[in-house]
């Protein structure tokens, strides 16, 4: 056997044993609970995943090997995959009456962070809904992150695989290896998991809320526990810690990984932050205004408050409706899909284009406009003082065109759904852009059961791409891809 298709395997065996761990809790709230019809599949799928890694590990002997782009993209997209199958398992066979298509999707949701759903929440067992929670934490941060972290002690260089696996625009640079940054990330974020854990249980919500909650929202993924999460959100407190969160995971880990290291000055001055943070500020702002002037709300405060809530957890692709938002004006609303599409920092857990891609992108607006008015100009990109490789803004540029140019195509096939061109348009950016929200006929719910099975997996394929950031899903269907001595 190649020695990439042993470290594929073996990766394949490791994620297999990480992800059949992790459903061992779901086995113990099912008995808990007395969900026993749920309570076989979980264990199930359980042992025979942990069995499958043990196997694979033992079997699997590789030594030190230097990962292709090629091969880093394909086991990329193969460890998704896998672990979206492997993960929809116990909902099919757990006596709910779910299609593969209905299961498929749920899996797609969780792992991809996008939070929607396709199932009746008031009914669902809570062995599920902890399954879901506790997937779309692992697809939070990236479940490869963790064995990035230590594929140093496989003989594995990792650089190729950490950049199909989080492939945004990186003009940052950090001086520490890969292992290093990706053993960091997991600390913060099971750190920040646990804080907000403890700061929602110490207030109005049940443990099982409070761990659910904490999950969804460092994950920035919107899992609710019920379809009418309204009262969820009654509590102030709640509001403003899940709120809080959401915008330290949608910011760069990167971030806090220099301030830990007494780096407060770089990490402050980075210029994506300070972006992100004034796009916050001034939506916020604009929003209250407008719901204060138009009547939609009497208090200005009680505007500001779920404008910002609101505001968030869009530009966070967090997902939450903390509001009726559908009601606002449509002024708001644009305002949010912008948001939508904006999306949060690198190297954070939300999803779609991220703010250095806008950043970027209307620095080269403007120098086109200044090369229409001094054609001679010589005017690179500069960002923090340093110019951006023409190689680094060449691909910005293309991705920008590919996001825009898949959300086109995936508005024509949800098209065939029959649903108005608000629900389409709005449910296709909510699936691209990893939010789960949309406007139209899912309205504040993020519930997508009303789609067919097509429909369904036309959406599950929008937010596998968007959560790769496409590139690494789309390279498959290359022929150059598959033959790499073609030219």
């Amino acid at each position: 056997m190649k020695e990439s298709a042993k470290l594929t395997f073996k990766i394949l065996g490791t994620l297999a044993l990480i992800e059949g761990s992790f459903m061992v809790p779901c086995v113990f709230a099912a008995v808990y609970y007395e969900e026993y019809d749920c309570a076989k599949p979980f264990f199930t799928c359980s042992l025979l995943a942990i069995c499958f890694g043990l196997v694979i590990k033992g079997l699997t002997k590789t030594g030190h090997k230097n990962v292709l782009t090629r091969e880093s993209y394909l086991i990329v997209i193969l460890s998704w995959l896998f672990c979206i199958l492997l993960g929809m398992m116990p909902l099919y066979c757990s006596g709910q009456d779910y299609t593969f298509m209905t299961s498929l999707f749920e899996s797609v949701s969780a792992f991809t962070t996008t939070g929607c759903t396709a199932i009746n929440l008031d009914i669902v067992p809570k062995a599920i809904l902890l399954w879901r929670s506790i997937s779309n934490w692992l697809g939070g941060m990236g479940i490869l992150v963790l064995l990035i972290a230590i594929f140093p002690m496989w003989g594995i260089s990792n650089q190729s695989i950490a950049n199909a696996e989080m492939p945004g625009a990186k003009l940052e640079k950090v001086e520490a290896s890969y292992s290093t940054i990706g053993k960091f990330l997991y600390r913060a974020y099971l750190t920040f998991t646990a804080i907000q854990f403890v700061l929602l249980y110490l207030g109005p919500m049940d443990a099982f809320t409070a761990l659910i909650t904490s999950f969804s929202v460092i994950s920035t993924s919107g899992v609710t526990i019920t379809a009418d999460s309204a009262f969820m959100f009654e509590s102030g407190y709640v509001k403003a810690i899940i709120t809080a969160f959401a915008f330290l995971s949608s910011l760069n880990y990167v971030t806090f990984f220099m301030m830990i290291r007494g780096k407060f000055k770089g990490a402050f001055k980075n210029i994506e932050l300070k972006i992100y943070c004034m796009i916050i500020l001034v939506s916020t702002l604009f929003v209250t205004l407008v719901l204060r002037i138009t009547g939609e709300y009497q208090s200005i405060i009680k505007a500001f408050e779920d404008a910002i809530c609101q505001v968030v957890a869009f530009n966070s692709t967090l997902g939450f409706a903390f509001t009726d938002y559908t009601r606002w004006p449509m002024v708001c609303m644009f305002v949010l899909c912008f948001l939508m599409i904006c999306g949060g920092c690198t190297f954070s857990t939300s999803g779609s284009l991220k703010v250095i891609r806008i950043t970027v992108l209307f620095k080269v607006i403007k120098r086109g406009l200044m090369r229409h008015i001094h054609p001679n100009i010589i005017n690179a990109i500069v960002v923090e003082n340093r110019a951006i490789p023409a190689k680094i803004v060449s691909g910005i540029i293309s991705f920008s065109l590919l996001f825009f140019g898949m959300y086109i195509i995936l508005c024509l096939l949800l098209s065939f759904s029959g649903y108005d061109i608000e629900t389409v348009m709005t449910t296709t950016l909510g699936m691209l852009s990893n939010t789960g929200l949309a406007m139209g006929i899912p309205g504040t719910s993020g519930s997508f059961s009303m789609f067919s099975g097509f429909s369904k997996g036309v959406m599950s394929f929008a937010m596998i791409a968007g959560r790769l950031e496409m590139y690494a899903l789309l390279i498959l269907f290359s022929k150059s891809f598959w033959k790499p001595n073609r030219r």
